[in-house]
């Protein structure tokens, strides 16, 4: 029997997964739980941030384009603001134009 090396980090990390696709943040979920973390999901801004009211993450997931003209990057700059901690966070997209890529960099360096 192997032993996955990163489920005793990841245990009981709290993680807020935010996506627009139902199916994205259903599949995401499912594998964060199997690696012992704690998920919560929001599909948008108006979601994610009373989430953190009672669930505080460790850490954020947020795809890049969510619906509408709000980005990834903007919610977790938002939450980040409104807690006043910089919790690490996550990209994710499937845009791969180099601008995106540009776009994620210059967010965060």
């Amino acid at each position: 029997m192997s032993v996955n090396p990163f489920q005793y980090r990841l245990a009981n990390k709290k993680i807020l997964i935010i996506d627009d696709d139902q199916s994205i943040l259903t599949a995401t979920n499912m594998l964060i739980s199997k690696w012992g973390c704690v998920a919560e999901i929001a599909s948008n801004v108006y979601e994610a941030s009373p989430t953190c009211d009672y669930f505080l993450p460790d850490d954020i997931i947020s795809d890049l384009r969510l619906k509408g003209d709000v980005t990834g990057i903007e919610v977790i700059e938002q939450l980040r603001l409104q807690f006043n901690q910089n919790m690490p966070a996550i990209l994710i997209t499937d845009d791969t134009a180099s601008d995106s890529q540009s776009q994620c960099v210059d967010a965060f360096t």
